[in-house]
């Protein structure tokens, strides 16, 4: 990561070198979590390539996961202010006054607009989660409903009904399967070890 780090810096580099350095970059940042340096390294790429604007948006995107939201509204702004028709952004504006702000009406009107804007270029389950959330707030549950299941339908919710942001295939939900197998596979250890069930002195695991 420090190579990618280094080149990303160089501005001596060709353009094709640099964007693929710099996007390597965060591509490994953001799997450890470092969002600094995604944001860093974004900013180096706003600079490098100032008219492309989804560079800018992954600026604000990057303030949000890391809880900065005036500043990723800020950023925000001024995207919409260059480019009204720019869905994306004011998804997220509206994202940021519901969330961050608490104005459920305004903030659901933007996110809706955004959405309505941008077609299917939001792939994010915690926007789709907090509009669904806003709409269901505001007495529209039929709106909230179908929020939920076009999301389950691009995959970031198992279905309209389950919603959880942290889905992992395989896993359903199913209480009554799984403890099947909880007991199962507990009956299964005691009967293999059963010593180790047993009172007197405790085992040391660390």
């Amino acid at each position: 990561m420090q190579e990618y780090d280094m080149f990303s810096k160089t501005t001596k580099l060709p353009d094709v070198l640099f964007r693929e350095a710099a996007l390597r970059l965060i591509e490994l940042a953001s799997f450890r979590g470092d969002f600094y340096r995604c944001l860093l390294t974004h900013g180096r790429l706003v600079d490098r390539f100032p008219d492309e604007v989804q560079h800018q948006m992954n600026v604000a995107l990057t303030f949000i996961k890391m809880k900065r939201f005036q500043d990723a509204k800020k950023v925000l702004h001024d995207i919409i202010e260059y480019d009204h028709s720019n869905g994306v952004a004011l998804a997220y504006y509206g994202y940021i006054i519901k969330v961050d702000e608490d104005d459920i009406e305004h903030g659901v009107a933007n996110m809706k607009k955004g959405l309505r804007l941008s077609g299917d270029q939001i792939s994010d389950a915690k926007f789709y989660y907090h509009l669904g959330h806003g709409l269901m707030f505001l007495g529209r549950s039929a709106e909230a409903y179908a929020v939920f299941e076009h999301a389950a339908s691009l995959g970031l919710f198992l279905s309209a009904q389950q919603r959880s942001m942290y889905n992992i295939e395989g896993l359903t939900g199913q209480l009554s399967v799984s403890g099947f197998s909880i007991r199962a596979e507990a009956t299964r250890v005691l009967h293999s070890e059963p010593k180790s069930m047993e009172g007197g002195k405790p085992k040391n695991y660390r």
